[in-house]
């Protein structure tokens, strides 16, 4: 068990504010409340929105996938996955 905070307020020690519950519950709280990081926010991202904008046009262009890749330093692997959307859902 872990104690859960309902406030959202990770110093908070008031008793009200605090339940006990399971690490499942907590990661649960956090998408419910969308608190997690998502496409920039993550310490991992290296490219911006528009540079995943730019990525999908030229997918969607018809430009080889491992050009793009070389272009901006990642993996033809890692297109695919802007391109069909898998990674960085969030992007238009």
């Amino acid at each position: 068990m872990i104690v859960r905070h309902r406030c959202d307020n990770p110093p908070c020690c008031n008793p009200e504010h605090l339940e006990l519950g399971t690490q499942t519950q907590n990661v649960g709280d956090m998408v419910a409340r969308a608190r997690q990081a998502r496409g920039r926010a993550l310490p991992q991202t290296r490219l911006s929105d528009e540079q995943v904008s730019e990525i999908r046009a030229a997918v969607a262009d018809g430009e080889r996938q491992r050009a793009i890749a070389a272009r901006f330093g990642i993996t033809q692997g890692h297109v695919s996955a802007l391109a069909s959307r898998t990674y960085r859902k969030d992007v238009a």
